[in-house]
């Protein structure tokens, strides 16, 4: 089955201009995300010529004049007009389901902070659920970390010059969250400027780990505090040693896309994604140009645990099961695996020996709803678990494609 859905591509970040902005036009540093314009001046002359004209003479009236405006008798009324009303409160957050719910953001793009119904994100890309018991959130567009709390509100952690496009996300052993982007912290943007940071999620402080890194999107912690990275321009998994920066190509051969079960740079990828650790050692790797999911050793080994490159959608044995361009996976307590199978619209749950769908009807759109199978979803680029697998989180985002998905979801599941 050929790969039909658009990957998110390389951004251009130039911009098309800024400064002024014509009526009804707007200038784009990111896709998707309007420049914000600056509003023409008013002249002095163009302000007296609303309505005014002629109603004020000299600051002494005259005779037959209004001593309070300086007006004649039949001018208009020269007093300032009452200020226009207060806008109209936003509609109130849906409510929480026992099944899909939207735990913060709505169909419009921002970055407001504030309680459920009221925290705005632009492309929400990726969610990682903290050892404090909050999700932090890659909120794309906007070049922020979020963090959501259990009731939906919303605050920034992180928000600072040279953080741009934030990707993944994931918690090391010694509590601190460690983020990719696309960019460099100097502003530079590539398939080569990856650059992984540090954040203190008490204080919001970032550290530079390591950059030009190619495309990290994929990034777990090793229990070893070493950084374990898919790179999905670049077809390749690698380990970094935070410590020194070094970085060693575990499977897969740079720039030489392709399908193969083997060892080291004689493997094959095509557009590896998301990835996890599982509790037997090896890293789970969403292989999105395949079709697939693998599992690679530290040793360099890697094989297929499921799909087959002609995708499809197939619940059942992982001899059998079928995907299409999986983008992320999480790993429970359990070893159980969590897909999101992106041209799906899905969520499926893989076990020792099958797969199955665990949220999503396959129609992409936005939809809560009590049965998580009813659910609609749309972005579905990162997802995260609870340990116990009851809890499913998704950053159902836009794909980059301006379309109104700026949410970030969970899914209360039934215990696998």
């Amino acid at each position: 089955m050929p790969n039909t859905m658009a990957l998110r591509s390389d951004l251009d970040v130039s911009g098309t201009g800024v400064g002024e902005v014509e009526a009804g036009s707007s200038s784009y540093d990111v896709p998707g995300r309007p420049a914000a314009g600056v509003r023409r001046p008013w002249t002095a002359a163009l302000v007296l010529g609303l309505g005014l004209a002629g109603c004020f003479s000299e600051v002494t009236a005259q005779p037959g004049t209004d001593a309070g405006t300086g007006c004649e008798p039949d001018c208009p009324d020269a007093t300032p007009a009452p200020p226009p009303p207060d806008a109209p409160a936003p509609p109130p957050p849906p409510p929480f389901t026992n099944g899909a719910s939207t735990l913060a953001g709505t169909s419009e793009a921002g970055s407001n902070d504030g309680d459920r119904g009221i925290g705005r994100f632009d492309d929400p890309v990726n969610v990682v659920r903290g050892p404090d018991g909050r999700t932090y959130v890659a909120d794309f567009n906007n070049g922020l970390i979020r963090v959501i709390d259990d009731s939906g509100a919303v605050t920034t952690l992180v928000s600072r010059t040279g953080f741009q496009h934030p990707f993944g996300l994931a918690f090391g052993p010694d509590g601190f969250l460690y983020v990719t982007t696309d960019d460099s912290d100097t502003g530079q943007h590539s398939t080569e400027t990856g650059t992984i940071w540090r954040v203190d999620v008490t204080t919001g402080h970032v550290t530079v780990i390591a950059r030009d890194l190619g495309r990290p999107r994929g990034l777990a912690v090793l229990p070893d505090g070493r950084f374990f990275l898919s790179d999905n321009e670049h077809h390749v998994v690698s380990v970094l040693e935070p410590r020194t920066g070094a970085v060693s190509i575990i499977a897969g051969q740079r720039d030489t896309p392709g399908y193969d079960d083997s060892s080291g740079i004689a493997a094959r990828f095509n557009r590896p994604y998301g990835v996890a650790v599982l509790p037997s050692g090896k890293v789970a790797v969403a292989d999105y140009g395949n079709n697939v999911v693998r599992l690679v050793e530290l040793s360099g080994e890697v094989h297929t645990l499921v799909g087959s490159p002609e995708g499809g959608m197939i619940d059942g044995a992982l001899e059998i099961a079928r995907f299409a361009n999986p983008q992320d996976v999480a790993a429970d307590a359990a070893g159980n695996i969590y897909v999101a199978d992106s041209h799906n619209f899905v969520v499926r749950r893989i076990t020792d020996t099958a797969v199955v769908t665990v949220a999503g009807n396959q129609v992409s759109g936005y939809l809560d709803h009590d049965d998580p199978l009813q659910a609609q979803f749309y972005g579905l680029e990162g997802i995260d678990i609870s340990a116990d697998g009851k809890i499913l989180y998704v950053a159902d985002g836009d794909r980059g494609e301006g379309t109104p998905y700026h949410r970030v979801r969970h899914v209360r599941l039934a215990t696998p």
